[in-house]
């Protein structure tokens, strides 16, 4: 896959099928959206070569968590159609690329002020900031004109037109692949989805509410820009392409048969033993700890604490963001403290979006 830089606000995949005409309802709105937590990737080859240029068939199966990420937008209706970032947006070229993409694709001629960011600052950690940022501003810009796109469409309109910052470049991105999960977590109800081929939802289920996230930020981590992280990953493809090989179709039959069971039941100690062999015996785990050293090793050291009250104790996506899932947040996060990580807690979100009028 070559690592593709673009301009802020370039569509490669248009909006699919029939779009409603566009009408200001709202000129103030503010947007929050969850995060999603990718705690599985169903087939890593597609992560390499897409067939189609930005649309992956990897899938996923997506935890929505209220770590959040907001976008206020206020909008001054006939203007020459700029969009103007606050000062306080700390991630502009992403920001700027979400909106004139809405702009474009809905031919929208009004001005917009925007301010944008991630409430918990860990970039490029595993968690999804990136496209959430994404996703709020779209969101936000749809739920202002009477909503002309579908949560679908929306979805797939994100998803396949993703891109990432570069440090000191507020107006190009670098394209990193997306399965989907962020926008899907931020527009469907259901804590758990999975995710299928060309970023598809496909089955969502609601989240136990008696459970806790305890997130863990390991000493390891550094802010890297998606330029960086994207050619590490890359010397890493021959063993995603091995991965793929070895394990796709076993993955394959685990989602079907027992995963997506094991959700309708709400079973998450059946949950974890799926991701903790999907992290441990296919070589995920592995192929993530050559960008962040010594994280499988730190996972491991983790798992004597796994049991029926803590049944999910894994990384999301690339790493190194450490989550846990557990029904004894306090005792968890004294142990991730005392491994000298930044700890935080979350409940899981079962309702998506929310969206505030007068801020």
């Amino acid at each position: 896959m070559k690592l593709e830089i673009f301009k802020a606000g370039k569509i490669f995949n248009p909006i699919k099928g029939t779009k409603n005409k566009p009408v200001l309802q709202h000129k103030k709105i503010k947007v929050t959206v969850p995060a999603r937590l990718n705690t599985m990737c169903f087939d890593l080859k597609t992560l390499t070569k897409p067939k189609k240029k930005f649309i992956y068939n990897a899938g996923e199966l997506a935890f929505s968590v209220n770590v959040n990420t907001y976008a206020k937008l206020i909008i001054t209706k006939n203007d020459n159609g700029s969009v103007l970032l606050s000062k306080n947006t700390k991630r502009k070229s992403i920001v700027k690329h979400a909106a004139l993409m809405m702009k474009n694709a809905l031919k929208i001629n009004d001005l917009f002020l925007i301010e944008a960011n991630n409430v918990y600052d860990y970039p490029h950690a595993g968690l999804g900031s990136s496209s959430s940022l994404i996703s709020a501003v779209c969101i936000a810009i749809n739920e202002a004109y009477g909503k002309p796109l579908s949560p679908r469409q929306l979805t797939l309109f994100i998803a396949q037109n993703h891109g990432e910052e570069i440090e000191s470049d507020d107006e190009r991105l670098i394209h990193v692949q997306c399965n989907g999960g962020s926008p899907s977590v931020a527009l469907y109800y259901g804590g758990m989805q999975i995710i299928a081929g060309e970023s598809n939802m496909i089955f969502r289920e609601e989240f136990p509410e008696e459970y806790t996230f305890v997130f863990g930020i390991p000493k390891m981590y550094k802010k890297c820009d998606a330029q960086c992280l994207m050619a590490i990953e890359k010397t890493q493809f021959p063993k995603m392409l091995k991965s793929s090989k070895d394990f796709s179709k076993e993955i394959a039959w685990k989602v079907l048969h027992e995963l997506i069971p094991s959700i309708m039941n709400k079973d998450m100690k059946s949950i974890g033993d799926i991701l903790q062999y999907y992290r441990f015996n296919t070589g995920s785990l592995v192929i993530d700890s050559r960008t962040w050293k010594g994280l499988y090793s730190l996972v491991k050291s983790l798992m004597k604490y796994r049991n029926d009250a803590t049944p999910i104790i894994s990384v999301s996506s690339c790493g190194p963001a450490i989550y846990i899932l557990t029904k004894n947040p306090k005792m968890i996060e004294k142990i991730l403290k005392d491994k000298k990580m930044i700890t935080f807690t979350a409940k899981p979100n079962n309702k998506g979006y929310s969206i505030l009028y007068n801020f």
